[in-house]
Order: C-alpha cells, then structure tokens, then sequence
C-alpha cells in the first residue's frame, strides 16, 4: 500500500460520513483500541494491486513512543466478522496492546 489512513465514521446531521485522523489516535498506555467496519477504520489507498478475499495483508503500524509493528490483516467478504470475534467487528485472535499513540 501506497498510503493508509486512520478513519472514523461520524453522524453529518442525517449522513454518516468518514473523517480521516490525520494525526494519529491516542491509545495510552494499557488500553486498547478497536479497528472495526462502521468505526474506527483503516483505508488502505493507492493500492498497486487489488486485495484479494483470503489472501493476508502486511501494514505497518508506527507508535510515537515504540518501535514500528508489522501486522498482518485477514481480508474479508464485505459484512464479515473477524473469526472468534463475539460481535461485529470484535477484537482479532492475537491482538496487543502497545500503549502508545498509533499514526
């Protein structure tokens, strides 16, 4: 990916529109954040090739206060929820909490 951006959704009045974070979120130190469809959201722009459903994504992520963490997204059919999640968009097998602001 050429350019990924840290989104969230917010009412307009009647029109739900996506906000883009410019400057990162705050995540303080043991907390944890949730990246879900309807939410807080990555969008991976500029993409050199099409993402295909099954096939894993690498993004790295970049903490203020830590070293960089490479992830590795599942790509889903659009509506699907994370296996073992317990509701839409619930927090993925594996994931950490680093404590840190995430731009």
């Amino acid at each position: 990916t050429e350019r990924v951006e840290i989104h969230i959704m917010e009412m307009d009045g009647d029109v739900m529109r996506m906000v883009p974070l410019p400057g990162g979120i705050e995540l303080p130190a043991g907390e944890s954040v949730t990246l879900a469809p309807g939410g807080l959201h990555l969008m991976l722009m500029e993409l050199g090739s099409p993402i295909v459903e099954g096939a894993p994504v690498s993004v790295t992520l970049e903490f203020q206060h830590a070293e960089p963490m490479e992830i590795e997204l599942q790509v889903l059919p659009v509506g699907a929820s994370p296996e073992g999640s317990h509701h839409e968009g619930g927090h993925p097998k594996g994931a950490h909490d680093h404590g840190h602001a995430a731009h």
